[in-house]
C-alpha cells in the first residue's frame, strides 16, 4: 500500500511539475506580448473570476471526491446528484451576474477597461464548475492523476491559442488584450473538459441503462448529503473569494485616497498579483499534488477508524510540502532578480521577493491541512476560521495599506496566510484527540 502511495505520489509531481512548466510558460508569453498595462486590467479582474467559480463550483468537487471514496457502488448516483444541483446554481449566478458587470467595473474596480473581461469570465465559470466535478469523480476513485493530466491539455490549449491570434490583435489596446487573455482561459477549460470527458472510459449505454432504474428518493438522498458536505466547505471558500474580491477594491481605494494615481495603483496591484505571487507560488503544484493523493486516503483511514495510519499520512505528505516550498523559497530569495529577468524580462517588483519569499513558506501547507480538515468532518471549524481569518486579513489592509502602500498589500496576503495554518493545526490536532478518546484506533 505504501509503494502504490509513493507512486501515485511521483506521477502527481511528475504530472503536476510539467503542468507548471506549461502552465508560467502561457503567463510569460501573455505577460511579455499584452505588456503591463493589460495585465493589470487582467490582475484586477481575477478576484471576480474566483469568487464567481467559487460561488458556482459550492464545493460540489470535494463532497463527490468524499462520497465517492466512501461509496464507490453509488458512484453514478452521486455524479447525477451533483451534476443537477451544479445545472441549478449556475443558472442562477449567471442571471445574476451579468447584468451587474458594467456595475463592477466602473464603480467598484474605478477601470471601465475591465468590462469586456469581466463579461468572458461570465462565459468560464460554468465550464470550471462542470470540469470540477469531473476532476471530484477522478479523486474520488483515486485515479487523481487522470485529472493532473487534463492540466498540461488545459495549458497547451492555451497557449497554442496566444501564439496563434495573439500577434494578430497586438495593436489593440490594452482593454481587449486583457479580454484576449481571459478568453485564453476560456479554450483552456473546454480543452480540459474534452480531456477529462474522454479519460471516463464508460460504457455509456449501459450507464443510461443504468440511469434509468435510479430512484428519484436516492437522488434526493445524495443531494442532500453532497449539500451537507459542500455548503460549510463553499461557505469558507465564498467567504474567502469575498475577502479576495474586496481586495482590489480596497486596495484601489486606499491606494487613491493616499494620493496615488488610478495608473499607477493600478500597475501595482498588477506588479504584484501578476508577476509577484506566481513567482513566489511557484512550486504550490506539490501541495495541490499531495493533497489530492491525501483526501481519499486520509478519508478512508478515519472512515476505518485507523487513526495512527491517517496522522502518519498527514504528517508525512505536510512534512513533504513543507520542506519542497522552504528550499524553493530561500533559492528565489537569494536570486530574485535572476528570476524576474528568466521569466519576465523585467525587474520591476523584484524587491517585494527579497522582503516576503521566507515568509511565504507557510503557505505551502495550508492545502495539505484544510484536506485534513476536511477528512475530519471539520467543515463547520473551517468555516469559522475563514471569517475570523479574513476578518484579520482586511483589518490589516486597513492599517497597512495607506501607512505602506502597495507592501501592505503583501502585509495582509501574509497575516491570512499565517493565521489560517495556525488555525488549522489547532483544529486539527483537536480533532483527532475526540476521535481517539472513546475508540481504540486500529493500527494499518
Amino acid at each position: 500500500m505504501k509503494r502504490n502511495i509513493v507512486l501515485s505520489v511521483i506521477r502527481l509531481i511528475i504530472m503536476g511539475f510539467l503542468a507548471k512548466i506549461i502552465s508560467t510558460l502561457a503567463k510569460i508569453i501573455i505577460a511579455r506580448k499584452i505588456g503591463i498595462e493589460s495585465m493589470s486590467i487582467y490582475s484586477l479582474t481575477l478576484p471576480t473570476m474566483v469568487l464567481m467559480i467559487n460561488l458556482a463550483q459550492a464545493g460540489f468537487s470535494t463532497a463527490v471526491a468524499k462520497l465517492i471514496a466512501q461509496n464507490r457502488k453509488n458512484t453514478l448516483k452521486i455524479m447525477i446528484s451533483a451534476i443537477f444541483l451544479s445545472l441549478g446554481l449556475n443558472l442562477i449566478i449567471a442571471l445574476i451576474y451579468f447584468p451587474l458587470v458594467p456595475t463592477i467595473g466602473k464603480h467598484l474596480l474605478h477601470n471601465s477597461l475591465t468590462i469586456p473581461t469581466l463579461y468572458c469570465i461570465g462565459c468560464i465559470v460554468p465550464l470550471v464548475s462542470f470540469s470540477s466535478l469531473l476532476k471530484g469523480y477522478f479523486v474520488g476513485i483515486e485515479q487523481v492523476e487522470k485529472s493532473s493530466y487534463c492540466q498540461i491539455s488545459e495549458e497547451l490549449a492555451r497557449i497554442l491559442f496566444i501564439v496563434v491570434f495573439v500577434d494578430i490583435f497586438i495593436n489593440q489596446g490594452p482593454s481587449f488584450l486583457a479580454f484576449f487573455a481571459m478568453c485564453g482561459m476560456l479554450v483552456g477549460e473546454i480543452a480540459s473538459i474534452i480531456h477529462l470527458i474522454l479519460s471516463l472510459h464508460v460504457n455509456l449505454k449501459q450507464k443510461l441503462k443504468n440511469s434509468k432504474s435510479i430512484d428519484k428518493n436516492e437522488i434526493k438522498v445524495f443531494k442532500k448529503q453532497i449539500l451537507e458536505i459542500a455548503m460549510p466547505t463553499t461557505s469558507t471558500r465564498i467567504i474567502g473569494s469575498i475577502s479576495y474580491f474586496i481586495e482590489p477594491i480596497l486596495f484601489t481605494f486606499l491606494m487613491l485616497k493616499s494620493g496615488v494615481s488610478v495608473s499607477k495603483t493600478t500597475i501595482e496591484y498588477g506588479i504584484i498579483t501578476g508577476y509577484i505571487m506566481p513567482l513566489l507560488l511557484l512550486p504550490g503544484f506539490f501541495a495541490s499534488a499531495f493533497s489530492l493523493a491525501l483526501l481519499p486516503r486520509m478519508s478512508k483511514a478515519i472512515a476505518n477508524k485507523n487513526y495512527n495510519y491517517a496522522k502518519k499520512l498527514l504528517k508525512y505528505f505536510t512534512l513533504a510540502s513543507f520542506i519542497i516550498g522552504l528550499l524553493f523559497s530561500i533559492i528565489i530569495f537569494l536570486a530574485p532578480n535572476f528570476f524576474m529577468n528568466l521569466l519576465y524580462h523585467h525587474t520591476k517588483g523584484a524587491s517585494y521577493i527579497k522582503k516576503y519569499a521566507l515568509f511565504m513558506v507557510l503557505y505551502y501547507i495550508e492545502s495539505p491541512l484544510n484536506v485534513a480538515m476536511v477528512s475530519l468532518s471539520l467543515e463547520k471549524k473551517i468555516f469559522l476560521e475563514s471569517i475570523t481569518c479574513n476578518i484579520i486579513k482586511i483589518i490589516t489592509y486597513l492599517i497597512f495599506i495607506p501607512l505602506f502602500k502597495a507592501d501592505g498589500l503583501m502585509i495582509g496576503v501574509l497575516s491570512g496566510v499565517f493565521s489560517t495554518v495556525f488555525s488549522y493545526l489547532y483544529f486539527i490536532n483537536k480533532g483527532f484527540k475526540k476521535l481517539t478518546k472513546d475508540t481504540k484506533p486500529i493500527i494499518s
